[in-house]
């Protein structure tokens, strides 16, 4: 009976590892300010730019997205340039990111780095939408700062497919900043 059980537990962790995302980043993108490689198992990269209000006026926040997974999973590097004499709070980012997914932390904070910018990398898991639409979602993303400009990269699973933080890192290692 013993081995029975030390079988099963065996092959159902090896099947939680076999069902890991291992998500292949060779699809390359050069915007003008970074470079990345994106997953090949995505869809085209989309680049966007929104107007934003904000206390020192109205700012371009500067997107390039590629969904994933039929739309479940997505890859995103933002930047915004803000006025001259601006302060930007790392943590404040991470915060105010984390309040659009209601989303709770399930690791601390920690210094990283975002190619060769030194930045703050948080992960969490949470709901996003409302009603009907919500979706569990699970983020991992590092923000940094270069002069006046704030980066954030982010790395989202939606409708419970697999997450792995080692495919976040991977995604997150292979942005350089320009």
């Amino acid at each position: 009976m013993k081995r029975t059980s030390l079988l099963l537990l065996v092959f159902l962790a090896l099947a939680m590892v076999a069902s890991a995302q291992n998500l292949r980043f060779n699809t390359p993108y050069d915007a003008p300010l970074f470079t990345a490689m994106y997953a090949s198992e995505g869809g085209a990269v989309a680049p966007a730019a929104t107007d934003l209000d904000s206390k020192v006026g109205k700012l371009t926040q500067n997107t390039y997205i590629q969904e994933f997974n039929k739309g479940a999973g997505a890859l995103l590097v933002q930047y915004i340039d803000l006025p001259a004499g601006s302060t930007f709070d790392l943590d404040a980012g991470i915060d105010g990111m984390l309040a659009k997914f209601s989303a709770k932390e399930t690791q601390p904070r920690s210094n990283v780095t975002l190619g060769r910018l030194t930045a703050r990398g948080a992960a969490a898991r949470g709901v996003m939408g409302e009603g009907a639409s919500a979706s569990n979602v699970v983020v991992y993303m590092r923000d940094a700062r270069d002069g006046n400009r704030t980066w954030a990269v982010i790395f989202l699973c939606l409708k419970e497919i697999p997450c792995s933080e080692v495919d976040a890192n991977s995604f997150f290692n292979n942005v350089k900043i320009k």
